[in-house]
Order: structure tokens, then sequence, then C-alpha cells
């Protein structure tokens, strides 16, 4: 029998036959270990992508250093989406529609444990602005960033708030204090609450310090603490 007798015998495969035989070719490649799976046995993030691309952990957040230098320079928006709000009926003394409407905020900074709260107002807006930055106070208070004392030189908003004669000098209601609070617990923190050495670092006098520290209760209040822990006296 000629070739193309033999070629002639052999069944013709219809449209049908065609098609299931492509079927099976697709499901291969995309099966996992296919012949052309080419993200089999890669590394894949856990707990997948945020919207903009950063990755983020099993429990949601973003995967940067929560220190509380990287947490101030949030702008608020920003430091709010990193907060659970709670909203609910302040009780006291407002009147009737500040008992009638959830007004009353109150926000917790996520994995830190912080929490702050805010009544005053009928407003909620005016409530949540109010949280927003009694949260930037705890977080200058309360979050510490580890600094290398060898390396370290004051950052740019800490030097924009010192004067020609190098003297510390910001208000409490200038946009830059929290920061500038937490960067000084951080360099006296990383001298052992001394104050004579953290002030070095910083280039100011012990006694230009000492008068900043004391123009806030709360924050001479964290220094406090801080020299008790190493049986210090406390500042007065």
């Amino acid at each position: 029998m000629g070739e193309h007798e033999s070629q002639r015998g052999r069944p013709k495969r219809g449209r049908t036959q065609r098609r299931a035989d492509a079927g099976r070719a697709q499901s291969d490649t995309s099966r996992p270990g296919g012949p052309t799976d080419l993200t089999a046995g890669a590394e894949q993030p856990v707990g997948g992508t945020r919207r903009n691309g950063e990755p983020k952990s099993d429990s949601g957040e973003v995967g940067v250093e929560d220190s509380g230098r990287a947490l101030l320079g949030l702008d608020d928006r920003a430091l709010l989406a990193r907060c659970e709000v709670h909203t609910y009926k302040a009780s006291g003394p407002g009147g009737q529609k500040r008992n009638k409407t959830d007004s009353a905020v109150r926000l917790h900074l996520t994995g830190t444990g912080l929490m702050v709260r805010a009544t005053e107002s009928r407003s909620q807006h005016e409530n949540r602005a109010r949280a927003v930055r009694r949260m930037r106070q705890a977080i200058a208070l309360e979050l510490r960033h580890t600094l290398d004392r060898e390396h370290y030189r004051p950052g740019d908003v800490a030097r924009s708030c010192l004067t020609r004669r190098s003297q510390l000098q910001v208000g409490q209601r200038d946009a830059r204090y929290h920061l500038v609070v937490g960067e000084v617990l951080d360099v006296i923190a990383a001298c052992d609450a001394r104050l004579s050495e953290a002030a070095a670092l910083i280039g100011i006098t012990t006694a230009n310090l000492t008068t900043f520290l004391r123009k806030d209760p709360k924050l001479l209040n964290s220094v406090n603490r801080m020299r008790r822990k190493r049986g210090m006296k406390s500042i007065h």
C-alpha cells in the first residue's frame, strides 16, 4: 500500500475532536506544575498587596516601620487611615443634641495600643480633628525610634526650629511641634535620660533643653518616667 493510500486510510478528526484536544492543552498550561506554569514554586507575597502596590501583612498593616517618627510624618488623612475610628454618643453636659447623635470620636492606632478620644463638640467633624491632634501627641510621647548616637544629626524639622543662637524654639500650636517632641524624646532615650548628653547631640544647651521640657507638662512627665526607670531624680 502506497504512502498516499496510507494517509487516506487514517480516520479524519472532526471539529468536535479538535476542540476537545485544544481544551486539554489549555488545561495543562493553566494547571500549577503544568508544562508552561512559570509561577510554580515562586514565592508569593503574604497577605497580597494594597491598591498603591505596597505589601501588607496578614493583619492588613502596610509593611513599613511603625516608628513614631514615621507615623508623625504622615498627613492627617494618612494617619487617620492607620486608625480604627469609633463614633458613639457622648454622655454628660452638652444638651440633647449631643446625647442623641454619634458625635464623640475614639481612635485606636493599629498595632500600637494607643487610644485617644474627643467628646467636647456636638460636631463629629470637629471631634475627629481634635482626636487626630491628640493621637499625634500620643505618638510623640509614647512611641520611640532607636537612634544611633554616633551617626545622629538633628533632622530637618528640628534644625528649622533652632535659632541663630542655637536655641530650640517651637510653639505647641506649631505644626512641627510633635515631630520635634518625638525627636527630642528619641535623643533623650538614646542618652539614657541624661539631659546634658542629649542637649549636646541636638546642639543646644542643657538649660535650653530643660526649659523646652518644662513648658509642656506631659512632655516633662514622659522624660521623668524615663529617669525614674533608671533610678534618676525627676526634673521639676
